[in-house]
C-alpha cells in the first residue's frame, strides 16, 4: 500500500507484511513500505500492524511504516485495539531477531477508548526460555499521535509508546534485549477526557540487557488532568520488572517550553523489579507548571507515597538536570514513605544534579525535599556527587552534547565504569570520563583529583594526593594555613603533565607544628597549575596535632572505586609488618595478604581482584599494634 489510498472499514485485524521463517540462517525483511492506509472501524478487533516478525531468525531493516515526509500519505486507525508499526511476536525460543534502521512515523490512532494503544515498535515475544537478545537498533520513531483513554503504568496500558518491550515471562522471567541508538520524538497523547494517560518513549518490562545511546525527546501529553497524586505523565524511559538491565549513554529531554499540568519524568522506575543500573545518562526536564504536579529527571516511585519501590538500582556518572518552572520539580526523587530498599545497593555516586529554579528542591527522599546536601544525608548516597549547571547543545532537539562552559569543566569529571567504555557517539571514553552521555574527547578534563589527604605523623605532616588523569599540568603547590584563610606555600611537586592513569604524589611537611608557630590545628590545600598558568584549588584538609593520634589515620587507598587492584599507602615510623584482610558485605574473607614495611611511606597492593562481583567491600589493615578499616567499592 505505497502510493494509492486504501480505506478499510472492517472490524478485523490488519497486518501489512508478516514474516514467518526458519530458525536457521538469516532471513531478510528489508526495504518495504507500508503507508497511506485508513482504518475506520471503531471495533475491538480492528488491530493494525504494519510489519510483523512472527517466527525465525529475521533481519528487518530499512523499512518504512507510515510516511516520514508526507503526513497525508500516512496511517490512520479508529479502533478500540492496538496499532503497531513493527511488531515482534516471535514464537521460537532463541531466534536471532534484529530490527534496525527502520522509519516508523506519522501514525495516528483516533479511538477515544481505553482499548486503543499506539506503539512504534513492539516486542511481545510469545516464546519462552529466551537467552538470545532481541536487537532493536538505529530506528527513527516519530510523529505518533494517540487519542486513547488508557491509564496507568502497568504493562500495555500506555496510550502511546515509541518502543514497547514486554516479552513473555512464563518460563524465563527476564528476556535479554539490546535497544540501542534509536531516535524517538514527537509522541503525543491526546486524551479527550480528564484521564491519567501515559506517553512514553521506551517501555521496559520482563527484560534484561542493554538500553544504550538512545535519544528521546518531545514526548507530549495533552490531557486536561490536574492531579498531583494520579497525574497524566510523559516520560522518556520507563522500566518496571527488569533484571541486570543497564541504561547507559541515553540523552533524554522531557517537557517543552510550554505551560501544562503534566508530570514529566526523564527516567522512571514505578514498580519493583530485580535490578537495573544507570550509567552516563544525560536527562533534562523543561517547561512550566504552577499547579503543584511534580516532575523528575529520575524518579523512583509511583506518586503513591505508601508504595515501597525496592528495585536494586545502582548508578554513576549521570546528569539529572531540571529547568522546569514548577513548585514541585526535582532532579531526583524517591517518594515512598517507607525506608527505600535497594537504592544504590551496588553504588550510587558521582552524579551531577541541578535545579535551575530552586536548589532546595534538588531531590526528595521519602517525602523530605531539600538541596543536594540534604538528599545525601537522607539517602546515604551520592557522597562524591556534585551540584552544577550543565550547558547542552540544544535541548529542543534532544541534543545533550556538552558545550561551553561545561566542556573542560573539572566539576563534571566522573569515575571510570568498566562496562561503559564508549559514549553516545561511540567514542572511547577518557580514563577520567565526563559525567553524562557525551565524552568530549577533544577537550579532556584537565586534572581529576581523586584524593587529597593530610595526616600528622608524630611531628611531621604527610600530605598525599592522587590524580586520575592530567592534561598539560605543570606542577602542584602544597599550601598551609593556621586559620584556613591565609595560606603560604610549604612545598612543591612537579606534575606528570599528561597522564591517562592514576598518579600518586606525596610530600612531607617536616616539623610542621614548629614551622606553623606551634599551632595545634593546621589547614592544608593543594593548588594545581597548568602550563598555561591557570590553576585549580582543592578542598581544605584539617590536621590536628594530638599525641593520641594513630599513625594509620594517614593510610590512603586508591583507586576507589577499583577494577582489579587497589593500592594502599601506609606510613611507618620503623620497620614492621602489615596484614590486609579484604571482606565482603556479609563479612566473608575474600583475600588476605601480609607485607613488610620500612620506616617512611610504603605502597602495598591487593591485586587480581577482577573476579570479584561489583559491590561494597572492606579492607582491614593491621600494623604496629594499630588497625584501620577502609570501605572500598568494586566497579
Amino acid at each position: 500500500a505505497a502510493d494509492s489510498s486504501w480505506v478499510n472499514s472492517g472490524n478485523n485485524a490488519f497486518i501489512g507484511i508478516t514474516g514467518a521463517f526458519d530458525v536457521t540462517g538469516t532471513n531478510a525483511m528489508n526495504s518495504n513500505v507500508v503507508k497511506n492506509i485508513s482504518r475506520t472501524n471503531p471495533g475491538t478487533s480492528a488491530a493494525f500492524t504494519g510489519i510483523r516478525v512472527a517466527r525465525g531468525n529475521v533481519l528487518a531493516g530499512n523499512n518504512m511504516v507510515g510516511d516520514s515526509s508526507d503526513a497525508s500519505k500516512s496511517i490512520y486507525t479508529n479502533g478500540a485495539s492496538t496499532t503497531t508499526g513493527i511488531e515482534i511476536t516471535n514464537s521460537v525460543a532463541n531466534a536471532a531477531v534484529v530490527v534496525q534502521n527502520n522509519y516508523v512515523s506519522n501514525l495516528t490512532s483516533f479511538g477515544n477508548t481505553a482499548g486503543n494503544k499506539l506503539r512504534g515498535i513492539s516486542y511481545s515475544n510469545t516464546s519462552t526460555g529466551n537467552t538470545v537478545p532481541v536487537t532493536i537498533s538505529g530506528n527513527r520513531i516519530f510523529d505518533l499521535a494517540s487519542y486513547s483513554n488508557a491509564t496507568g503504568f502497568a504493562a500495555g496500558e500506555q496510550a502511546v509508546t515509541g518502543i514497547f518491550a514486554n516479552p513473555n515471562s512464563s518460563s524465563v522471567a527476564y528476556s535479554p534485549v539490546s535497544i540501542n541508538n534509536n531516535v524517538i520524538f514527537q509522541l503525543k497523547a491526546y486524551s479527550l477526557a480528564d484521564t491519567a494517560t501515559l506517553a512514553t518513549g521506551i517501555f521496559l518490562n520482563n527484560v534484561s540487557g542493554s538500553v544504550n545511546a538512545n535519544r528521546v525527546y518531545n514526548i507530549r501529553n495533552y490531557s486536561s488532568r490536574n492531579d498531583g497524586i494520579n497525574p497524566a505523565v510523559a516520560t522518556g524511559i520507563l522500566f518496571r520488572a527488569t533484571d541486570q538491565l543497564v541504561l547507559s549513554n541515553n540523552m533524554i529531554v522531557a517537557g517543552t517550553d510550554t505551560a501544562d499540568n503534566i508530570e514529566y519524568i526523564g527516567i522512571w522506575n514505578p514498580y519493583s523489579g530485580a535490578g537495573a543500573a544507570l550509567y552516563h545518562n544525560s536527562v533534562a526536564i523543561k517547561g512550566y507548571n504552577y499547579s503543584g504536579v511534580p516532575s523528575y529527571a529520575f524518579f523512583r516511585g509511583n506518586n503513591n507515597s505508601s508504595d515501597l519501590i525496592n528495585t536494586p538500582v545502582s548508578g554513576n556518572n549521570n546528569i539529572f538536570f531540571t529547568e522546569r518552572v514548577s513548585v514541585n520539580g526535582y532532579a531526583i526523587g524517591n517518594t515512598s514513605s517507607a525506608s527505600a530498599n535497594g537504592f544504590g545497593v551496588q553504588g550510587w555516586n558521582n552524579n551531577a544534579y541541578y535545579n535551575y529554579i530552586d536548589a532546595n528542591k534538588t531531590g526528595i527522599w521519602n517525602g523530605v525535599a531539600g538541596d543536594l546536601f540534604t538528599f545525601k544525608a537522607n539517602s546515604l548516597k551520592d557522597s562524591a556527587s556534585v551540584y552544577t549547571f550543565v550547558a547542552f547543545a540544544n535541548t529542543a532537539t534532544g541534543d545533550l552534547h556538552l558545550v561551553a562552559p561545561s566542556v573542560g569543566n573539572l566539576t563534571l569529571a566522573g569515575v571510570r565504569v568498566s562496562i561503559v567504555s564508549k559514549d553516545f557517539d561511540n567514542e572511547t571514553r577518557n580514563s577520567t570520563p565526563y559525567i553524562g552521555a557525551d565524552e568530549n574527547t577533544g577537550t579532556p578534563v584537565p586534572v581529576k583529583l581523586t584524593a587529597f589527604n593530610a595526616h600528622a605523623v608524630k611531628n611531621d605532616v604527610l600530605v598525599s594526593w592522587i590524580t586520575a588523569s592530567e592534561r598539560n599540568v605543570s606542577h602542584f603547590v602544597v599550601e598551609a594555613s593556621t586559620d584556613g584563610k591565609r595560606f603560604e606555600p610549604v612545598g612543591e611537586a612537579k606534575a606528570r603533565g599528561n597522564s591517562s592513569s592514576s598518579v600518586r604524589y606525596t610530600f612531607t611537611h617536616v616539623n610542621a607544628q614548629q614551622a606553623m608557630n606551634g599551632a595545634m590545628v593546621v589547614y592544608y590545600r593543594l593548588t594545581s597549575t597548568d602550563k598555561d598558568g591557570s590553576n585549580e584549588q582543592s578542598k581544605l584538609v584539617r590536621v590536628t596535632f594530638d599525641a593520641a593520634q594513630k599513625i594509620l589515620d594517614a593510610v590512603v587507598a586508591y583507586p576507589n572505586p577499583f577494577n582489579n587492584a587497589v593500592t594502599l599507602t601506609i606510613p611507618a615510623t620503623e620497620s614492621t609488618s602489615a596484614e590486609l584482610v579484604l571482606t565482603d558485605l556479609q563479612g566473608r574473607v575474600v583475600a588476605t595478604q601480609r607485607y613488610a614495611l620500612t620506616a617512611g611511606s610504603n605502597e602495598v597492593s591487593l591485586d587480581q581482584l577482577d573476579g570479584l562481583k561489583q559491590g561494597i567491600y572492606f579492607v582491614k589493615l593491621t600494623a604496629s599494634g594499630e588497625s584501620k578499616v577502609i570501605k572500598l567499592v568494586k566497579n
